[in-house]
Formats: C-alpha cells, sequence, structure tokens
C-alpha cells in the first residue's frame, strides 16, 4: 500500500504535496518523493524512510512551483531504496509517473520495450517507459489520452497513477483501477491523492472516481474520462474540518489513538443501537455457512468474533486469510454467509474475495471504517465502525471498534 497526491493551482506546490503526503505516511514510509515543473524543467527529488527526510532534502534546493506530485512508498517491487522509490522517470525523462497499486503483468509488458533500460526492480518503471514509447514522441494533451485509454486495457492488476509529461507544464494527469483515487476541488487549484483525509484546507469539493477513469487536472479545471469518451461523475461537498488529522500534544498517532479507543467504542456502540437489524438477523439464522474473511488486525478481530460464536451461540463460522480465500475455491452460494472485515475498505485482497462471494451469490457484510470505501459498493449489508481516521500503522481504536460490532453481531 502506497500513497499518491498531486496539485495544480496558485500555491507553494512543494508546500501542498509534503503536507498531504504527511497525511498518507500510515500507507507507506519507506521512501518518499516529489516531482515537480520549475520554469518548464521536470525533476524529481526522493528520500529513502519518513517524510521528514525529503522535506529537509527539499529545503535544501530552491523549489519554486505550483504544479507537484508526490508519493510515500510501502515496497512491494525492488528493495526500499532510493532507487526504487517514486517518482519514476522513463528512460528518456518525457515521462515520469508515481503509482499505488501492483501491475501483475509487468514482466509481461517489459517484452513491448525496445532498447530501454531499466534501472529500478519496480514495475512503476515498466509503465512509465511503456507510455512513453507508446507515445512515440508526440507529447500533445490529446495523444497522452488516447494512449492511456489504450494501456487500461493492457494493464493487469491494480493502480493509481499520477504522470507527469515533459512539455505539458499545467496538468498531471491521473488513471485508476481497484486502487483509491480522490479528485479534490477548490478556488484555483485542483488536486488528487489516494485518501480524502489528505486534502488541503480549502477543498470544497471531492470526487471519488470509478475503476478505468483516467484523465487529468490542471488549475481551474479537471477532465475524466473511461473508454474513451469523456464522461462526469458527482461531486460532493467536503468539510475538511472533519478529516482534521493532528496529533493533539501527544507525542504520536498511536499515543493519541490509544487514548481515542474508548471513544471509539461508544461512537459505534450508539450507532449499532440507534439501527435496526432485523434484516441482517435473519440473514445470520439462515445461513448454512458462515466465513469471516479479512488481512492482518481485521482476521484477529474476526478470530476473536469466530469463537464468541461457537461458544455463545453454537455457530460455526470459517475463518479464512482474504489473501489465500479466493485460492481454496470456497464452496459458495446463496445459503452462504459472507463477513469481510476491512479498517479501510479498500484492501485489494479482501475486496477481491467480496467480489467472489458476490458473485456466487453468497450474502455479504462489510465491517468498515470508511463508508464511502469500495467494499460498501459490493456487499449488501454495511456495519461501520465509527473510529475515526487512524493514521499509526498499528492499529488500536479501529480494531476495538471492530470488536465493538462483531460482539453486537453476536449479542443480535
Amino acid at each position: 500500500m502506497c500513497g499518491i497526491t498531486a496539485y495544480v493551482g496558485n500555491m507553494q506546490a512543494k508546500n501542498i504535496v509534503l503536507s498531504s503526503l504527511k497525511n498518507l505516511e500510515y500507507r507507506g514510509y519507506d521512501s518518499a518523493g516529489i516531482a515537480y515543473f520549475q520554469q518548464d524543467e521536470l525533476s524529481v527529488i526522493k528520500s529513502v524512510g519518513q517524510i521528514k527526510f525529503l522535506e529537509e532534502k527539499i529545503q535544501s534546493k530552491t523549489v519554486d512551483t505550483n504544479i507537484a506530485m508526490g508519493h510515500t512508498r510501502w515496497a512491494t517491487h525492488g528493495a526500499a531504496n532510493e532507487v526504487n522509490a517514486h517518482p519514476h522517470f522513463s528512460q528518456n525523462k518525457n515521462v515520469c509517473v508515481i503509482h499505488n497499486g501492483i501491475i501483475e503483468n509487468a514482466e509481461n509488458l517489459k517484452n513491448l520495450l525496445h532498447n530501454k533500460k531499466l534501472y529500478s526492480q519496480t514495475d512503476t518503471e515498466v509503465f512509465a517507459n511503456v507510455l512513453e514509447q507508446k507515445l512515440q514522441n508526440n507529447f500533445l494533451e490529446e495523444n497522452v489520452l488516447k494512449c492511456l485509454n489504450e494501456l487500461t486495457k493492457e494493464i493487469k492488476g491494480s493502480y493509481a497513477f499520477g504522470i507527469m509529461i515533459n512539455g505539458i507544464c499545467d496538468k498531471i494527469f491521473f488513471a485508476k483501477q481497484k486502487s483509491p483515487l480522490v479528485l479534490g476541488i477548490g478556488k484555483n487549484f485542483n488536486m488528487f491523492c489516494s485518501d480524502q483525509n489528505a486534502m488541503i484546507d480549502g477543498t470544497q469539493k471531492i470526487l471519488f472516481l470509478s475503476d478505468g477513469d483516467y484523465g487529468f487536472i490542471e488549475k481551474n479545471s479537471f477532465k475524466i474520462f473511461s473508454q474513451g469518451k469523456e464522461i462526469k461523475r458527482k461531486c460532493f461537498a467536503f468539510d475538511n474540518k472533519k478529516m482534521c488529522i493532528n496529533k493533539n500534544g501527544n507525542t504520536t498517532f498511536m499515543e493519541k489513538e490509544i487514548k481515542e479507543g474508548s471513544l471509539a467504542v461508544f461512537s459505534t456502540m450508539k450507532y449499532l443501537c440507534e439501527k435496526n437489524f432485523n434484516e441482517l438477523i435473519e440473514e445470520i439464522k439462515k445461513a448454512k455457512n458462515i466465513f469471516v474473511i479479512g488481512c492482518g488486525t481485521a482476521l484477529n478481530a474476526g478470530e476473536i468474533f469466530r469463537f464468541i460464536l461457537e461458544r455463545d451461540i453454537k455457530l460455526f463460522a470459517s475463518l479464512d486469510f482474504a489473501s489465500e480465500f479466493r485460492y481454496k475455491k470456497p464452496n459458495l452460494n446463496k445459503n452462504c454467509l459472507c463477513i469481510f472485515i476491512s479498517q479501510s475498505g479498500e484492501t485489494a485482497d479482501t475486496l477481491a474475495s467480496a467480489s467472489l462471494a458476490k458473485r456466487r451469490g453468497a450474502k455479504c457484510i462489510a465491517i468498515t471504517n470508511v463508508l464511502d470505501s469500495k467494499i460498501t459498493k459490493i456487499c449488501s449489508h454495511i456495519l461501520p465502525t465509527c473510529a475515526g481516521v487512524e493514521v499509526s500503522v498499528a492499529s488500536t481504536k479501529a480494531y476495538m471498534a471492530q470488536l465493538t460490532t462483531l460482539y453486537y453481531l453476536v449479542l443480535l
């Protein structure tokens, strides 16, 4: 999981991108980087480790720009070093890319490259070179969009791309498939981020991109395309006060979030007690087989749920790693109930498992902390954990809220 952000506007873009990256650091903290135009020249600065090291590196240089994009990395392809850090240039430095996701057919795409030297071990650099080759030295906006449309059909896997093209100094391009990407709209600026929590003050509206979308942002406008046609997506009013991320006087986010655990439990219970779950209760009673699916901390919460489910109401449930669930070829049908637990609602393996269960006709419940996440679009029943924003990688209050919801299901 990585975080990406991009900004085009009137303000100092390096400061905007750095601020936004700090709110995305929970998505990746082994390296970070920024790309920007300055006097029509495309430049990149990268560093290993936390974003503060990138900030120190940038402060040592003269960076004056109103267009930039940034990335914070959690390594999937290649070691955590500066060579593998994003952004990545294509060989001739005409294309610069940041990327959240995994290109599953990167090795096959390498075979399309002619005499291109790759410097990193990343799938992202492969994409940058494939795009540069496809552009054929035609770096006009219309050709970039045409090539992105073609590549969205050729790439297998997941991605949220931010792309800067040498010679197009007023736009940042994007493309999305299976990885989250949100547009932020403000007065005299537009931006996009992996998470709406990284939007800056002054953001008035947000827009959630759909799989297959691509396009660009510039200072006073943006365009979205899908399958070669320009389209419109619904915008939502944005209240950045609700998304404010700070430590509130604590030394770390982890310390802050541990202290917020009791509020997370109370808020979750308050929500649950105000709702009617008669339909959900019937679904649980009718289920012949129950599957509990998650990753990491969410799976640990599921383990406790499975125990109390069997102990207290004599119902047996299967507990599965989301990363393995699809491959064990589960016997799913309309008599099965699948409970998917995901703090972000964007965990790739959990989403893939939920999609499989839905296709097979199983009843699907999502327990998530993010009501507008992708998993809520897949599952028919949504049980939110009202923990608020959780930045610390070590999940504390979100885990407590998950347990609260799962215990509540047993009590029903």
